[in-house]
């Protein structure tokens, strides 16, 4: 294999003191956490190559170059293709899962050394697990997957809870749009109601005005009664229109009260599934930490301060996804602040536009009642303009003086018109105005509900890396899981074969010392035939003697 030139970035000193983060291939961020937690990560394989780390999440390098991290080895895999860098400690895992053979070569990229994995393995001999160590952390391992599972499942609920209400806002907001439309409506055809009533009181002015002598000041007058009749049932007409807008008003406003009262009950609920969420993200720091003061004293990935750090790793994971969910309640609450506020500027326009709509009415039914005393002086001056017409006829004389009369009349009706066409300018005025204050507050009031939506949209992502968080961490422990379980049953099978030794051994230990027994009787008898022979010389020869 050729030789590779190491990129390692060899850092010591201020930078290396702080908080990292870890980005990895699908660019999920994992962090903040601690130098020594990210060595750990890199030792039990955690850490993939090609994998980037920064501490102020801008500036991002390869984990690989990091010289801590001692990412150093690259594994042939066979085919010509190859796997690394990777930590010394991290090609335990890979052979133990079938991924690389012991055979494999292993070449260094800082020294260029080129090994095979059988020659590096008696280096780490130490740090593979006891069979009563992993059976410890495949139980605590287990406890804390069904914990993730409960809290992705609950989250997937959650956010259920949350579409739903935020389709329900959008009906609401739907329906608070219509209302205003229609308002805007109404509001048209009341101004064009308004200024044909001006237009026709004008018009029966200029017609009070246009007559020259008794007989076409009676047709005039005459034109003007039907004039003023018309403007009466106008202002009739108007009143009852008033009258129907302000019942489909109150109808809407009254659906609209009781969407937003279902809405602030399933924002309320969701609150506190977010609450039961958080509560069991708590319980399971606790069990974690009931686990992890069980487990002192265990060995397992590299002895007792590496099932520290893991345990720790665990706890760091667990507390980051609390800290979501609470950020996620924070934000529920703030818009639900911002839902009731919205509510309160509602009821505000609301209320302007009552009293808006009760001047309206009060001016119209002031018109009413000045159309009809003016009408009711014209049908006497009509009265009188005849008489004196009679009268003329009969005397042939005075009809300069009772002309006069009638025009001084006639010109006082003229000022209580313009008097009345001057209220319904005002009118008018006072009509613009209202208009543009509930342009205005509608204007806000459509602010703050695409803030709202946005706020909610931004809610839905925060729960959607919360639950992509959680299924990172389920995985990640079933592949601890499924490598302590491997590691588990190669300890059993090879307690098996020592016990098979055991017991042969013990069988030849048996055979031996049967066969001792046996060459002691052996020996025994042998002792005591040696000793009569003896004797029997020792007596022969002192008969020699």
């Amino acid at each position: 294999m050729p030789e590779k030139k190491s990129k390692v970035v060899e850092k010591e000193g201020p930078d290396m003191v702080g908080q990292w983060q870890l980005k990895i291939a699908d660019g999920s961020v994992y962090g903040p956490i601690d130098l020594a937690t990210l060595k750990d990560w890199a030792e039990q394989g955690r850490i993939a190559p090609g994998d980037e780390i920064s501490q102020d999440k801008e500036k991002w390098s390869k984990a690989e170059e990091l010289g801590d991290l001692a990412m150093q080895w690259v594994i042939d895999v066979g085919d010509g293709s190859t796997y690394g860098p990777v930590n010394i400690h991290a090609i335990v895992d890979l052979v133990q899962d079938g991924t690389v053979k012991r055979q494999a070569n292993a070449s260094n990229n800082s020294t260029g050394e080129t090994v095979t994995i059988s020659d590096l393995l008696p280096e780490l001999a130490d740090i593979v697990p006891s069979e009563d160590k992993k059976e410890s952390a495949t139980s605590a391992e287990q406890e804390i997957l069904e914990q993730i599972e409960g809290l992705e499942q609950k989250a997937k609920i959650s956010g259920f809870e949350l579409e739903r209400a935020r389709q329900e806002l959008e009906a609401q907001q739907n329906s608070y749009a219509k209302l205003q439309q229609q308002t805007v409506e109404r509001e048209t055809k009341l101004r064009a109601d308004i200024e044909t009533l001006e237009k026709e009181i004008e018009s029966a002015r200029s017609s009070a005005k246009s007559g020259a002598d008794a007989e076409d000041l009676k047709g005039e007058l005459e034109n003007l009664q039907q004039e003023m009749k018309r403007a009466a049932d106008m202002a009739e007409q108007l009143k009852n229109d008033l009258k129907h807008q302000k019942e489909l008003y109150e109808a809407e406003r009254e659906r609209a009260a009781r969407l937003e009262e279902t809405h602030r009950e399933h924002v309320h609920v969701l609150e506190k599934k977010c609450e039961a969420t958080a509560a069991s993200l708590e319980q399971a720091e606790e069990r974690l930490a009931t686990e992890r003061s069980k487990g002192e004293g265990v060995d397992w990935l590299g002895g007792e301060e590496s099932m520290g750090r893991a345990i720790a790793a665990d706890k760091e994971r667990v507390s980051a996804i609390e800290k979501e969910v609470g950020v996620t309640v924070a934000m529920l609450e703030e818009a639900r602040a911002d839902l009731e506020k919205q509510k309160g500027l509602y009821r505000s326009l609301e209320n302007v536009s009552e009293q808006k709509e009760r001047s309206i009415n009060d001016r119209i039914e002031q018109y009413h009642a000045d159309s009809v005393k003016a009408a009711k002086k014209i049908k006497e001056l009509k009265a009188k303009a005849e008489g004196e017409r009679r009268q003329r006829e009969e005397a042939g004389k005075g009809h300069s003086k009772k002309e006069q009369k009638l025009l001084d009349r006639i010109g006082a009706l003229d000022a209580e018109m313009q008097e009345a066409e001057s209220g319904l300018r005002q009118a008018r005025h006072d009509l613009k105005v209202q208009k543009d204050e509930e342009t205005a507050e509608k204007k806000k009031g459509l602010a703050r509900e695409s803030e709202l939506t946005k706020r909610i949209s931004e809610l839905e992502s925060e729960w959607k890396k919360a639950t992509e968080a959680l299924k990172a961490a389920e995985k990640e422990q079933a592949e601890k899981t499924k490598v302590l379980e491997n590691k588990l049953a190669e300890q059993q099978a090879e307690l098996d074969r020592a016990r098979e030794e055991f017991e042969a051994e013990k069988r030849r230990y048996q055979e031996l010392s049967a066969e001792t027994s046996t060459k002691e009787v052996e020996l025994s008898s042998l002792k005591k035939s040696s000793d009569a022979l003896k004797a029997a010389e020792k007596e022969q020869a002192e008969k020699a003697r």
